[in-house]
């Protein structure tokens, strides 16, 4: 993974050329630069799971199972099982989980016609509430909006700053 040129705030005739580094460790915090790896993965369910500002606890948390060799789906069944979720999207019903993930991945609620076949797999087993996280997260549309890949699967905008996460 190559890195950006970092300059120094303390002496701007100074930079450091990082190369085939993922990840970065400081006092306070980590920054993730595998954005097609784990990181980026955690980071795009927790986007589509929570919306806004990925909360980076939850991200170091995700890392650290899929670090382990957990699957996109085992982090995403501990996502939609948590306490957080559940309150955020409303409640545990399907409807509410749909129209929840569907407006943060698209960006609007769906109409009924439009949410009617996930909560259709929902109810007759066909898929999980984590299937259909999962399937939502890796949607290429969503990677490309939340700067995961660029337009055509380049290099996405989160390449070069790196995903924040808090080690757990």
């Amino acid at each position: 993974c190559a890195l950006p040129i970092l300059a120094s705030t303390l002496d701007t005739v100074v930079s450091f050329n990082l190369s085939n580094y993922q990840r970065l460790t400081y006092t306070d915090k980590s920054t993730a630069f595998d954005v097609t790896g784990h990181a980026g993965d955690v980071y795009a369910l927790l986007k589509a799971s929570f919306g806004g500002t990925v909360n980076t606890t939850y991200e170091g948390l995700g890392i650290k199972m899929e670090d382990a060799g957990q699957t996109s789906l085992a982090v995403a069944n501990a996502i939609v099982n948590s306490a957080p979720f559940t309150t955020a999207s409303g409640g545990s019903d399907n409807a509410s989980f749909v129209n929840y993930v569907y407006t943060n991945v698209v960006g609007s609620a769906p109409s009924p016609v439009q949410a009617l076949p996930y909560i259709t797999e929902l109810v007759t087993g066909v898929a999980t509430k984590a299937d259909l996280l999962t399937a939502a997260a890796h949607l290429s549309s969503f990677q490309q909006t939340i700067g995961l890949v660029g337009a055509n699967n380049t290099t996405g905008v989160l390449s070069g700053t790196g995903i924040d996460f808090i080690p757990a």
